[in-house]
């Protein structure tokens, strides 16, 4: 069973789970983590269950996760009490990174402290660390009047988008663009990354990434399908640092020996 963490309003993965059927796609949705029956044990999670449209499932029935929410917030939790939804969208959120976190299988993207599906990077971060892997990257700007918070300047159009799956790539680049773009993926310890250029009197020059891409072709829909097969769990790059840092670099670790139990039942009022 393959998991598309989402909401019922992303039509990327209404089109994933329709292609691949064969792997039983499944959406999971924030709805879901508001029904009893969620269990998970740290150090134990293969013995733990999930719900999934209002059914039970065992969490060593699941072989891969799609994440493509970076939190639960508040306007996701509908049927949560208006007063108790960003609670409630932060412990969800909290509780979701430590499960994806732990699971022996592809996740794509690992979740981070501050986001599910991997790194919270600020623009100005990522034009940072896309220079360093060798892209030309167009300048940052932000307006700041000493009345308010700084404010982006008018952004630059996006031309081209690249997509990085796994350590292929997709898009219209030359090899040494394409080439650092992978650096760029390795660096942020992520398998999925859509990298957008705009046209400069200079050649392109990066403009922002993103970590939720919409699959542009069949091609990319087939690699990044690759990437929970069997085979492709011990070679993906990222797969291969984080179980080799899983030890170290544990977003949420347990304070004793002790096991602790987590029934979540989060219908605690209605709108």
């Amino acid at each position: 069973m393959l998991l598309i963490l989402t909401d019922k309003a992303d039509p990327c993965a209404l089109t994933l789970v329709s292609r691949w059927k064969d792997l039983d796609a499944k959406l999971l949705t924030p709805e879901d983590l508001s029904f009893a029956g969620w269990r998970y044990r740290p150090g134990r999670i293969t013995r733990g269950t999930i719900v999934i449209a209002g059914r039970t499932a065992s969490v060593s029935d699941i072989d891969g996760v799609l994440v493509r929410l970076p939190c639960i917030a508040p306007q996701d939790l509908p049927q949560i009490h208006s007063a108790d939804r960003s609670y409630v969208a932060a412990e969800m959120t909290s509780f979701l990174a430590a499960w994806l976190d732990e699971l022996p299988i592809p996740v794509v993207n690992r979740p981070t402290p501050l986001c599910l599906f991997g790194p919270a990077w600020t623009p100005e971060r990522w034009s940072h660390e896309a220079s360093e892997a060798g892209i030309p990257v167009m300048p940052h700007e932000r307006v700041f009047n000493g009345s308010d918070r700084p404010r982006p300047c008018s952004a630059s159009p996006i031309d081209i988008q690249l997509t990085v799956i796994g350590e292929r790539y997709f898009g219209p680049a030359d090899e040494p663009l394409t080439l650092s773009s992978l650096r760029l993926a390795r660096a942020a310890k992520v398998d999925l990354l859509a990298l957008y250029f705009a046209r400069h009197s200079c050649g392109l020059r990066f403009v922002a990434a993103g970590l939720c891409p919409a699959l542009q072709s069949e091609e990319e829909i087939n690699a990044l399908q690759e990437l929970f097969t069997p085979l492709s769990r011990c070679v993906t790059m990222a797969t291969k640092r984080r179980c080799a840092s899983l030890v170290k670099d544990r977003i949420v670790q347990p304070q004793s020996k002790n096991h602790w139990e987590s029934n979540h039942d989060f219908a605690l009022g209605t709108s």
